[in-house]
């Protein structure tokens, strides 16, 4: 294009400004990918760390959540209780965070009966128990029509990877399929272990962590008698 007095004008060309407009949003887009890998990475190591400083806490809080039955109200640190809502009769309950973690969330089963609640240390015979490992409270077991249920938590001093090691053998040699994972978050070590056994439907999941003074171990389970 050129100018009244017609020498030539200088300039972008419109292919050049193009280009550059290109480029511009290229650099944005990474930018922005950038800023949420970052912030999904730090979601995770925030929830490891919850985890690691409160897993009482963390697995109640969890629980409550995944729990479409109900409408959490409040989360009380200092008094460690849930305060929620049923859905289907509107009832207000508040429950302390080891009763929430323990799934106790209803006063009767599906059926309208009674929940059957025994002692959480006394675990089924296709369930084995780290025998290291002292006993804390916190678990919870069911049984009802001819299924149980449960949480056993345990502390021990022996290291994550061996607790795993234990329950991955343990529940091999009980005829389970054993799936093993392993994590370190702010040089906290995790090791988890998932099992399940076509009969009886019976399922197991180890979670054992390394913690302020030993391992922390979380076992549920479920299935037949």
């Amino acid at each position: 294009m050129s100018s009244p007095d017609g020498t030539p004008r200088r300039g972008l060309s419109g292919l050049a400004i193009t280009g550059i407009g290109c480029a511009v949003l290229f650099v944005m887009v990474v930018a922005t990918a950038g800023i949420f890998i970052y912030v999904g990475v730090k979601k995770v190591r925030d929830h490891a760390r919850e985890f690691f400083n409160d897993p009482e806490k963390t697995i109640a809080v969890a629980n409550a959540r995944q729990n479409h039955d109900i409408e959490v109200l409040k989360i009380d640190d200092e008094k460690r209780e849930i305060t929620f809502r049923d859905k289907a009769t509107g009832e207000e309950r508040t429950l302390s965070f080891v009763s929430a973690a323990a799934h106790k969330f209803a006063a009767t089963d599906e059926k309208g009966a009674p929940m059957e609640d025994s002692d959480p240390t006394r675990l089924p015979a296709w369930v084995p128990q780290y025998p290291a490992a002292q006993a804390r409270g916190g678990g919870s077991k069911r049984v009802f029509d001819g299924k149980v249920s449960g949480t056993y938590m345990a502390r021990t001093k022996d290291a994550p990877a061996k607790v795993a090691g234990y329950y991955n053998d343990a529940l091999k040699a009980l005829g389970f399929e054993t799936r093993v994972e392993s994590s370190k978050t702010d040089g906290n070590e995790m090791n988890m272990i998932i099992a399940a056994k076509t009969e009886g439907a019976r399922k197991v999941k180890v979670i054992a962590h390394l913690g302020h003074d030993g391992t922390f171990v979380v076992l549920s389970y479920e299935g037949a008698k």
